[in-house]
């Protein structure tokens, strides 16, 4: 119990610090991200191919039913590492895209390795759903509907996606809005 407590607190000390780093310098350091990234992606990995290992070699005994307890964690070992390698693409992808920075991408590639599972999906969906409509309508304040539909035209009839340079002039320090959830998770729900 200490232990997961521990945990616990060394995971929010660390989303802590990139939130905070992330304001201060609108940068997220590699040795903030990248490290956690490694672990909990080297950890699924490993889960993962231990039970694919463990399923492999039941198959090739003739499928003895010894452990079915067993079998079931080393299947959850191997969704849970599917989860990651899908959930890692599409953040590859939205970082190839300029969607979003390299920090940002590490931090969340990070988070969804950690917790690998749908309802992190879900919670980290709706904080950030939460966390950003009043931004966005703080960005918009004033202006008449037409003038932002319009600015949203523009957009997409000269580029869905930003450039690099675009996102390094007008991109926003917002890794606490990633952060956000994966306390809101650790503390809540795992």
């Amino acid at each position: 119990m200490l232990a997961i407590l521990l945990l616990k607190l060394a995971i929010t000390a660390w989303l802590v610090a990139v939130a905070f780093w992330d304001l201060r310098t609108a940068r997220i350091p590699n040795q903030l991200t990248f490290p956690a990234m490694a672990a909990t992606g080297g950890f699924r990995l490993c889960l993962g191919l231990w039970g694919l290992g463990l399923l492999l070699l039941r198959v090739a005994n003739g499928g003895s039913p010894a452990c079915y307890g067993c079998m079931a964690a080393n299947m959850q070992g191997i969704e849970n590492l599917l989860f990651t390698l899908v959930a890692w693409a599409i953040i590859f992808g939205g970082w190839k895209l300029n969607i979003m920075g390299g920090g940002d991408a590490k931090l969340l590639m990070a988070l969804f390795a950690l917790f690998p599972t749908y309802s992190f999906v879900l919670t980290f969906c709706l904080t950030v759903l939460a966390a950003l409509l009043p931004l966005l309508a703080l960005q918009y304040r004033g202006k008449r509907p037409l003038d932002a539909l319009w600015e949203m035209v523009l957009r997409l009839r000269t580029s869905f996606f930003p450039t690099r340079e675009e996102l390094e002039k007008t991109g926003k320090p917002y890794a606490w809005v990633f952060c956000l959830p994966g306390v809101i998770y650790l503390w809540l729900l795992w």
